[in-house]
Protein backbone atom coordinates (compact mmCIF):
# COMPACT_ATOMS: atom_id res chain seq x y z
CA UNK A 1 0.00 0.00 0.00
CA UNK A 2 1.26 3.42 -0.95
CA UNK A 3 -0.08 6.72 -0.44
CA UNK A 4 0.60 10.90 -0.89
CA UNK A 5 0.51 11.26 2.91
CA UNK A 6 1.97 9.40 6.13
CA UNK A 7 -0.50 7.18 7.84
CA UNK A 8 -3.11 7.13 5.57
CA UNK A 9 -3.25 3.69 5.46
CA UNK A 10 -3.58 3.29 9.53
CA UNK A 11 -6.56 5.87 8.84
CA UNK A 12 -8.08 4.06 6.59
CA UNK A 13 -8.12 0.71 8.62
CA UNK A 14 -9.05 2.89 11.77
CA UNK A 15 -12.20 3.89 9.84
CA UNK A 16 -12.75 0.11 8.38
CA UNK A 17 -12.56 -1.45 12.10
CA UNK A 18 -15.29 1.00 13.39
CA UNK A 19 -17.19 0.55 10.38
CA UNK A 20 -16.68 -3.49 10.89
CA UNK A 21 -17.48 -2.96 14.82
CA UNK A 22 -20.64 -1.14 14.26
CA UNK A 23 -21.90 -3.92 11.85
CA UNK A 24 -21.20 -6.81 14.79
CA UNK A 25 -17.98 -8.23 13.34
CA UNK A 26 -15.84 -9.42 16.59
CA UNK A 27 -12.44 -10.40 14.71
CA UNK A 28 -10.43 -9.17 11.59
CA UNK A 29 -8.45 -12.00 10.44
CA UNK A 30 -5.26 -10.50 8.78
CA UNK A 31 -3.15 -13.57 8.29
CA UNK A 32 -0.16 -12.55 8.98
CA UNK A 33 1.58 -10.74 11.96
CA UNK A 34 3.52 -7.84 10.94
CA UNK A 35 5.27 -5.27 12.86
CA UNK A 36 2.49 -2.94 10.83
CA UNK A 37 -0.45 -4.81 11.70
CA UNK A 38 0.98 -4.71 15.73
CA UNK A 39 0.96 -0.99 15.75
CA UNK A 40 -2.88 -1.09 15.08
CA UNK A 41 -3.48 -3.64 17.44
CA UNK A 42 -3.16 -6.77 16.05
CA UNK A 43 -2.14 -9.69 18.12
CA UNK A 44 -1.76 -13.22 17.19
CA UNK A 45 -3.69 -16.13 18.62
CA UNK A 46 -3.61 -20.00 18.93
CA UNK A 47 -5.70 -21.85 16.15
CA UNK A 48 -7.63 -22.98 19.10
CA UNK A 49 -8.53 -19.86 19.68
CA UNK A 50 -9.46 -18.31 16.27
CA UNK A 51 -11.54 -21.75 15.41
CA UNK A 52 -13.26 -20.50 18.60
CA UNK A 53 -13.81 -17.32 17.64
CA UNK A 54 -15.89 -18.66 14.19
CA UNK A 55 -17.62 -21.51 15.89
CA UNK A 56 -19.09 -18.85 18.38
CA UNK A 57 -20.01 -16.10 15.91
CA UNK A 58 -20.54 -17.65 12.50
CA UNK A 59 -23.87 -18.74 13.03
CA UNK A 60 -25.29 -15.80 13.32
CA UNK A 61 -24.84 -15.49 9.11
CA UNK A 62 -24.69 -12.06 7.13
CA UNK A 63 -26.99 -9.48 7.64
CA UNK A 64 -27.84 -8.94 4.22
CA UNK A 65 -29.08 -5.01 5.58
CA UNK A 66 -26.04 -3.39 6.12
CA UNK A 67 -25.96 0.04 5.86
CA UNK A 68 -22.46 2.41 5.87
CA UNK A 69 -22.37 4.77 8.70
CA UNK A 70 -19.98 7.42 8.02
CA UNK A 71 -18.56 9.22 10.86
CA UNK A 72 -16.47 12.39 11.16
CA UNK A 73 -12.84 12.70 12.43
Amino acid sequence: MFSVSDNTSKLAFIHLARQLSIWGFVLIDCQMHTPHLATLGAKEIAMAEFQNYLEQNLPYGVDSGWELVVQSC
